[in-house]
C-alpha cells in the first residue's frame, strides 16, 4: 500500500507540477529604453514578449506607481532588489540605444532577487525600422536564456534590503498622474496603446531628425567645408571684328585677389540618407591692390569681384565623388579714373551677373584628390557694356573650368590647389548705323588659387 501511494504521489507531481510553474509565469519589467528612437526600440521588445507562456509583463504604470511610492532611484542593486519584492518581480530589462553609421541597442536582464546583471546582448541595423524588425524576431530567442536564470527575492530578504537603502534612497520623484500618463503616451507603450506599433513606427521617423542634437552620430560624409585663399588673376579683353577702330583692347598682366567659400549640407548633421547631399555653397572673391596703366604713365584704380550662392547635390562614388551645382553670380570688373575729377578711361566696366550651372568631379588617389569642374554661364545681365553709350544691344554667356587638387592636413583642415579659367563671348547685334561698329568681344580671366580648407571631417573607419 505504501509503495502504491509514493507511485500515486509521483504521477501527481509529474502531471500537476508542470502546469502550476506554467499558470506562474515570471513578472518582468522592461525599464524605458534610452537613446533615439528608445520608444519604438522599446515597444519592438514588448512585441518580442508577447506570446510567451513563462513571462508575463508588469503593467509600466504599476512600476512608476511602486517606485516613486517608494523614493527608488534605481541605481544600485539593492534599490532593485526591493522593488522586485514589492511587485514580485524576477527580471529586469533595460536598454540604451546609440546611433552612428546605423543603429544600435544594448539590452540587459537585472535579476530580481540580486539586483545584478546577469546577461546582456545587443542588436544593431543600418535604420530604426529594421532594427526593430530584428528585435520582434529575435529579442525573445537570446534574452530567454539569461531571464529564465532569474527569479523573485525572498520574502525574508526584504526589511535588510530596506534597511541598507532606508539612508541613502533619493527624494520619492513627483510623478503625477499626469506626467505619468504623458511619459507612456510619449514612448507609445504597447501595453497601454493597440495601435502601438504603427505610432512607434512614425516616431522612429521623428526620432531620427532628432538625431541632429544626437552629439554620438557622426556623418559619413563632411557636413560642412569653408576655405580661404589667395588667387592670381589676369586678364585678357579682345573686341572682334572691329570696324570702327574706336575701341581698344585691354590687358592686366597678373594680380592677387582674395577668395572665401563653403559648402554646407544641413541634413549632413543628422543622416547619411540621400537627403544629406543636397547642400548650399557661397563663394566670394576680391581682387587686392589693384591698378591699369595707362597712356602717359597713368595709373587707375581696378577692381574684380566675384559672388555666387547657389546649391549643390554631391553623389558620393566611395572617397571619389560626382557633383552638380547651379548658382546665381556675379562677376564685376572694373577700371576708375584715379581722381574724381579726371576723365574716366576709356575701357567699359562690366558686370557679368549669370547663372552658374555645372559639373564637377574629385577622384580620390590615396590620400590626394584631384578635383575637376566646368560649367556653363547663362548671362542674364552684362553691366555698363551693355548700356546705351556702349553697346546696348549687347547678349552674352560663357563657361567656366578648373583644375586642382586636395591633400589633407590632419583630420579638419586640407591643402587646396586649382587653376581656372573663365570666357565670357559677348554678341553687341551692331548695325552701320551706330557708332561704333563692333561684332563682339572675348573677355577671359584665367587664375591659380592656393587656399587652405577647414571641415567637419566624416567617419570613414569600417
Amino acid at each position: 500500500m505504501r509503495l502504491e501511494s509514493l507511485v500515486a504521489v509521483a504521477l501527481a507531481a509529474s502531471v500537476f507540477g508542470p502546469a502550476r510553474a506554467h499558470a506562474e509565469p515570471r513578472r518582468v519589467v522592461v525599464e524605458d529604453f534610452v537613446g533615439p528612437a528608445a520608444g519604438s526600440v522599446r515597444a519592438s521588445v514588448i512585441r518580442a514578449f508577447r506570446g510567451v507562456d513563462d513571462v508575463a509583463l508588469v503593467p509600466r504604470d504599476e512600476f512608476y506607481e511602486t517606485q516613486g511610492r517608494l523614493g527608488l532611484g534605481l541605481t544600485r542593486p539593492g534599490e532593485y532588489v526591493v522593488a522586485a519584492r514589492e511587485l514580485d518581480v524576477s527580471a529586469f530589462v533595460s536598454g540604451t540605444v546609440e546611433r552612428g553609421r546605423g543603429w544600435r541597442v544594448q539590452i540587459q536582464v537585472r535579476d530580481g532577487s540580486s539586483g545584478e546583471i546577469v546577461g546582456q546582448t545587443s542588436f544593431a541595423a543600418r535604420r530604426p525600422r529594421s532594427l526593430s524588425t530584428t528585435l520582434t524576431r529575435a529579442a525573445w530567442r537570446r534574452l530567454s536564456s539569461p531571464l529564465r536564470t532569474t527569479s523573485a527575492p525572498r520574502v525574508g530578504a526584504a526589511p535588510s534590503a530596506m534597511g541598507a537603502l532606508e539612508n541613502e534612497a533619493p527624494p520619492p520623484p513627483d510623478l503625477s498622474r499626469d506626467d505619468v500618463e504623458a511619459g507612456r503616451v510619449a514612448d507609445l507603450d504597447p501595453e497601454l496603446f493597440p495601435d502601438a506599433e504603427e505610432r512607434a513606427e512614425d516616431s522612429a521617423v521623428d526620432e531620427e531628425l532628432a538625431g541632429l542634437f544626437d552629439p554620438r552620430f557622426v556623418s559619413r560624409t563632411s557636413p560642412l567645408e569653408a576655405h580661404v585663399g589667395l588667387r592670381a588673376i589676369n586678364r585678357g579683353f579682345r573686341y572682334i571684328d572691329d570696324r570702327s577702330g574706336m575701341v581698344r583692347p585691354y590687358d592686366m598682366p597678373l594680380g592677387p585677389s582674395l577668395v572665401l567659400g563653403a559648402e554646407w549640407y544641413p541634413a549632413g548633421h543628422f543622416t547619411n540618407d540621400a537627403i544629406a547631399h543636397l547642400g548650399v555653397t557661397a563663394s566670394v572673391e576680391q581682387s587686392l591692390f589693384l591698378t591699369s596703366a595707362g597712356p602717359n604713365g597713368a595709373s587707375y584704380p581696378t577692381s574684380e569681384s566675384y559672388l555666387a550662392l547657389g546649391a549643390k547635390l554631391r553623389l558620393p562614388l566611395g572617397p571619389s565623388r560626382v557633383t552638380i551645382d547651379a548658382a546665381i553670380a556675379r562677376h564685376g570688373f572694373t577700371v576708375e579714373a584715379e581722381h574724381p575729377r579726371d576723365p574716366p578711361p576709356d575701357i567699359a566696366t562690366v558686370g557679368y551677373t549669370h547663372g552658374r550651372f555645372g559639373l564637377g568631379t574629385r577622384i580620390a588617389m590615396g590620400a590626394l584628390q584631384l578635383t575637376f569642374d566646368a560649367a556653363y554661364l547663362l548671362v542674364l545681365d552684362a553691366g555698363e557694356i551693355g548700356e546705351s553709350h556702349w553697346f546696348p544691344n549687347t547678349t552674352a554667356h560663357g563657361i567656366s573650368a578648373a583644375i586642382g587638387f586636395i591633400y589633407p592636413l590632419g583630420d579638419n583642415f586640407q591643402l587646396r590647389g586649382s587653376l581656372d579659367g573663365r570666357v565670357y563671348l559677348l554678341d553687341f547685334h551692331t548695325t552701320e548705323d551706330d557708332a561704333n561698329v563692333v561684332a563682339g568681344a572675348l573677355d577671359r580671366f584665367t587664375g591659380a588659387t592656393v587656399a587652405v580648407a577647414w571641415r567637419i571631417p566624416p567617419d570613414l573607419t569600417d
